[in-house]
């Protein structure tokens, strides 16, 4: 049941957008709970976060995990649709090749180990990104 949920989910954003962009949403889904696992965590046992200091610190962690959210959104090819399929060479190739309207059948085998190359490397890449971003929020907070 759970499957199914997460496929439309996933087919959903995928066909609307585009297909690195869904595989990023379902990473900063995770992201987001474990930043506000991090701020709870953080707040209760970091001396330095007070009373007076928390809007400021709260301000700061948002705005920054916002940021982190947009600049990951669109290197992973949020504005596919409407000009730039991704940032890297890697994300712009399977997103251009794994479209809703284009069929994989018809594409020699260079093109294909190609593509298979930068998918086996997605989840990697997509790991190094996310630890980056995590880190610009990080130590944004400090």
């Amino acid at each position: 049941m759970v499957y199914k949920t997460f496929d439309f989910l996933f087919e959903l954003i995928y066909k609307k957008v585009s297909y690195t962009f869904a595989v990023a949403v379902f990473a900063l889904t995770g992201a987001y709970f474990g930043a506000f696992y991090a701020y709870i965590f953080g707040s209760s046992v970091i001396p330095d976060f007070t009373a007076d200091n928390h809007k400021e610190v709260f301000f700061v962690f948002i705005v920054t995990t916002f940021t982190a959210s947009i600049g990951h959104s669109i290197q992973y090819g949020l504005l596919a649709k409407i000009s730039s399929p991704g940032i890297e060479r890697s994300i712009q190739k399977i997103n251009t090749f794994i479209h809703p309207n284009v069929t994989l059948r018809h594409k020699n085998t260079l093109e294909l180990e190609s593509l298979l190359r930068f998918l086996i490397q997605l989840p990697k890449h997509n790991m190094l990104v996310s630890l980056g971003y995590a880190s610009f929020v990080f130590l944004s907070v400090l």
